[in-house]
């Protein structure tokens, strides 16, 4: 918590700031606006305790994007539909929500969500999963197969059936003995099915990269140092995230705070989040070693 100035009164101001911060539903919070990233826009309500003189929020919550609709003229405000206005929506009373709007390009909030970015990719990944259920079903289940002689009677086949049946579900069948049943080989049951795992995968690793920027910190393998460098590339997205939802904060409910409990000020206090960096070991083995 960064207090406007060195003046007592705003110092009072940021302590209170930094209770309302500190309150346990705060990481629900944040947790909830960060829903953001995945849709391009994230609300919460602020259900404020006004029973006493100072007001302070009693707990927060999500609003369904479901219910949120861009303006006509910029596309970039959003409204909330009601069931007094359920078609065109009405302003989000100042005050009383957060409204965090990741900013991962440019463009229109409603194009910024990673859910668009990653959609074509889960797509595939779900129609090659699929396929690759199919195969198995089909390749990866042994047939059963019951041959009976040209004179079996109705009730002999009948009876082979029903033998195959308590032995397998679908793959069975049961012909003459004159007759010859061959499944014919393909490239992808030779291989066991790794054409489908290698497109799975690969549209895993198109999903990581829009996310994460990199692939090495979720798979295993890989160097230490390439590690180390796409995990720095993880922290940077962290980083920019983090640097967003604390503007939110500030923005959203850390001025509404002090306005309805203080009044306007020149300047405001300020929220800043700080990642915890991961520390280097091996850096601090070698100091302590030399």
């Amino acid at each position: 918590m960064e207090a406007a100035s060195d003046d007592a009164r705003d110092i009072d101001i940021a302590d209170a700031v930094r209770n309302l911060i500190t309150q346990p539903q705060i990481p629900e919070l944040l947790f909830d606006l960060l829903d953001g990233l995945g849709k391009g826009v994230g609300v919460c309500e602020i259900l404020w305790d006004t029973s006493n003189q100072f007001w302070q929020p009693r707990d927060y919550e999500w609003v369904d994007p479901r219910f949120l609709k861009p303006d006509r003229e910029t596309l970039r405000d959003f409204r909330l539909l009601t069931d007094a206005s359920p078609i065109e929506g009405e302003p989000l009373t100042p005050g009383k929500y957060v409204v965090h709007q990741p900013r991962l390009k440019s463009g229109l909030p409603l194009r910024n969500g990673l859910a668009r970015l990653v959609a074509v990719m889960y797509m595939l990944k779900s129609y090659t999963v699929r396929d690759w259920w199919a195969f198995a079903e089909k390749f990866g289940i042994p047939v059963v197969v019951g041959k009976y002689g040209n004179n079996a009677s109705p009730e002999q086949i009948q009876t082979l059936l029903e033998a195959i049946a308590s032995l397998a579900s679908d793959a069975g069948c049961a012909i003459p003995a004159s007759m010859t049943l061959e499944m014919q080989e393909t490239a992808s049951r030779n291989n066991g099915g790794a054409l489908f795992k290698e497109m799975a995968v690969w549209c895993d690793e198109q999903i990581s990269k829009a996310v994460l920027g990199q692939t090495m910190t979720t798979d295993n393998g890989s160097s230490r140092s390439q590690a180390d460098v796409h995990d720095r590339v993880r922290m940077d997205i962290a980083r920019w995230d983090a640097r967003q939802l604390e503007n939110t904060l500030n923005e959203f409910l850390v001025r509404p705070f002090v306005i309805m409990n203080y009044g306007p000020q020149d300047s405001y206090p300020r929220v800043v989040l700080r990642l915890s960096e991961p520390e280097d070991l091996k850096m601090l083995v070698d100091a302590l070693t030399l």
